[in-house]
């Protein structure tokens, strides 16, 4: 009896964890929908981000009740700002302002409106990942849930529409498949991620093997300073190798070394 009790309990109290939320419409300055446009909330420096549909709808599970800083990012401009009581399910319906000047500072992030968030091609469809937001301090599964057309959770990843999606790195195919190309994803950061092409008519070689969407993150080039005692200093570019690699130089390279 008294774990079922417990068992209950649990189950309200996470049931009670995830009560908070807030949830609207964002609409431009006639009054339609604003599709793409991104709203951030943030919390005692924690944050909650969303990305709005094609309604310009949007709704973030918060977890908890209180004050929060309501941002409306358009284009990687700041539109809107204020601040809100959330007390439960809060909805709150917001037209964008004139939009400002092109750079500015959010929390912290100088955010500067260099291309859209989406780009929409023949045969693909790109979110610009290094310009979002809301997509800033997560990892790569996390940046693909918040990629139209694609569904990605902890247990799988698909395309809308398409019956058998396979993953790339900066155009190289991962050989990986379920949870291992899962975790693998989890190491990737959305700081190190330039953008996401969702290609929703691949090439014909990936068509033969039965693959009906591709998805292709295309990673950061990091240049950092390096050098040695017997050799000039040099630029080395960083981008295609595995994450822990990457990792591991940054963390060793992390300056321009000279010895004497």
């Amino acid at each position: 009896m008294n774990r079922k009790l417990i068992f209950l309990f649990s189950l309200a109290s996470s049931s009670f964890a995830l009560a908070q939320s807030i949830e609207g419409t964002v609409t431009d300055k006639e009054n339609k929908p604003s599709a793409e446009t991104e709203i951030l909330v943030t919390k005692d420096d924690v944050k909650f981000s969303a990305i709005t549909d094609e309604k310009g709808t949007f709704k973030i599970p918060l977890k908890e009740n209180g004050n929060y800083l309501l941002e409306i990012i358009k284009d990687g401009v700041k539109t809107n700002s204020e601040k809100i009581s959330v007390n439960g399910n809060f909805k709150k319906d917001v037209q964008i302002k004139e939009t400002p000047a092109a750079e500015q500072k959010i929390e912290g992030v100088t955010v500067t409106a260099k291309k859209k968030l989406f780009e929409r091609k023949v045969d693909r469809l790109v979110f610009n990942v290094e310009n979002s937001v809301a997509s800033q301090g997560i990892d790569a599964i996390e940046a693909l849930a918040k990629t139209p057309m694609v569904r990605a959770t902890d247990d799988a990843i698909s395309i809308a529409g398409k019956s058998n999606v396979a993953v790339m790195v900066n155009d190289r195919l991962l050989n990986l498949s379920g949870q291992e190309l899962i975790n693998y994803l989890k190491t990737l950061r959305s700081d190190d991620i330039a953008k996401i092409e969702v290609i929703t008519t691949p090439p014909a070689k990936y068509e033969a093997e039965g693959k009906s969407g591709l998805i292709n993150i295309v990673l950061k080039k990091i240049r950092i300073r390096a050098g040695t005692a017997r050799c000039r200093p040099q630029e080395v570019i960083i981008g295609t190798d595995p994450p822990f690699l990457r990792e591991a130089v940054r963390a060793l390279i992390i300056r321009e070394i000279s010895f004497q």
